[in-house]
């Protein structure tokens, strides 16, 4: 642990956070906030270019520090294609409130707002596997799109929050023929795509040319709340993100875009070797006693509650003090639970002899 002016930074954000402190002691270099351009940010340009060569995406192409995934996300819906009717999404998955009507809504009315805008969300297709053995039911998800009334985007999201399920090559090949065919918009969510422990990422960019991927720094730098991420897509799309951003959240923090350019650069290797043996401390821990599937990315593992009720189980585990979410977070069905390993290791250990007593206990 090191410590700066108070703060304690953990090895993953020290040389992040120092620059992003040193940048906010400047004076007169707070903000600057034509475009998402910052003082250097052909610089933050150029690295995320290295970004979209890995994944094939046209240079020319690309948006850069848009600000945070969630508003990437919500700029791309947005931006699109007109959300007139569903866009479906996988079941679980983070909550995507973020298909706004069209048009837009009194914004004082904002229960109604939220109200509508999770009525463009349409979770009915269960892309994460719950088995190993498992297969994703591509027939399922043919059957959904040609017979459903849906808004011509598909969100996908991998590796995913709440599983930690990496979709294959296979498997999104799969998906891009499936878009190509209903000419369907993607917006892949790729925000833990540093964070994958079995085999290098698999991205849908290059597979199919009606993609926006959408990636950031919360996750793997640490820099959650800092407001700074990136988008990358068809230009038409990605200009009309541009006109949307100057007319609402403007751009990204100008000193976390300077810390950016640090975290673009930064070797990822350490983070991941600590974040795989966290993985297995919790999955080698709960496969005996719950049923669940070996996450391949992000931070987080989705075991079947005892019994199949996921909120039950979970408010026992609350009462014992043990704290998981509940799978009816993500999901319409309430079968499962969430557990996040951003913890120490002895954290982990004590949290899943826990659950493992617990769940002999729960009827």
């Amino acid at each position: 642990m090191n410590r700066v002016n108070g703060w304690t930074l953990d090895w993953a954000a020290d040389r992040v956070g120092r620059r992003a402190i040193l940048l906010l002691r400047r004076n007169g270099q707070a903000v600057e906030s034509q475009r998402c351009d910052v003082f250097d940010g052909e610089q933050v340009r150029d690295l995320v270019a290295t970004w979209c060569q890995r994944h094939r995406i046209p240079q020319e192409d690309l948006q850069a520090a848009l600000t945070a995934a969630a508003a990437e996300c919500f700029a791309a819906m947005r931006s699109g294609r007109p959300a007139e009717r569903q866009s479906p999404a996988p079941d679980p998955a983070a909550s995507l409130g973020l298909a706004w009507p069209d048009p837009w809504p009194d914004p004082v009315a904002l229960a109604d707002v939220l109200d509508e805008a999770m009525r463009y969300v349409q979770r009915y297709v269960w892309l994460s596997r719950q088995q190993a053995a498992a297969a994703v039911l591509w027939s399922a998800w043919t059957y959904t799109v040609e017979r459903s009334d849906v808004a011509p985007i598909l969100i996908i999201n991998s590796p995913a929050n709440p599983t930690g399920v990496c979709l294959t090559r296979e498997e999104l090949q799969a998906i891009a023929d499936v878009a190509r065919r209903h000419n369907l918009l993607v917006i892949s969510d790729e925000i833990y795509e540093s964070l994958s422990y079995d085999q290098a990422p698999a991205s849908i960019a290059g597979m199919y040319d009606q993609v926006i991927c959408l990636n950031g720094f919360s996750k793997n730098a640490a820099m959650t709340g800092w407001r700074v991420g990136f988008a990358a897509g068809p230009d038409e799309i990605i200009q009309a993100m541009n006109t949307l951003q100057q007319y609402t959240f403007v751009c990204a923090p100008s000193f976390a875009q300077k810390a950016a350019v640090l975290a673009l650069k930064a070797d990822m290797t350490p983070k991941i070797e600590a974040y795989r043996r966290k993985r297995d401390i919790v999955y080698e821990g709960l496969k005996d006693t719950f049923r669940t599937v070996r996450p391949g990315g992000a931070f987080y593992i989705f075991p079947e509650a005892p019994g199949g009720d996921g909120d039950a189980f979970v408010a026992r585990a609350i009462e014992n003090r043990i704290l998981i979410i509940p799978g009816s977070v993500f999901s319409e069905r309430k079968t499962h639970f969430r557990i996040s390993f951003a913890a120490k290791d002895e954290t982990l250990k004590r949290g899943v002899e826990a659950l493992v007593n617990l769940a002999k206990t729960f009827e």
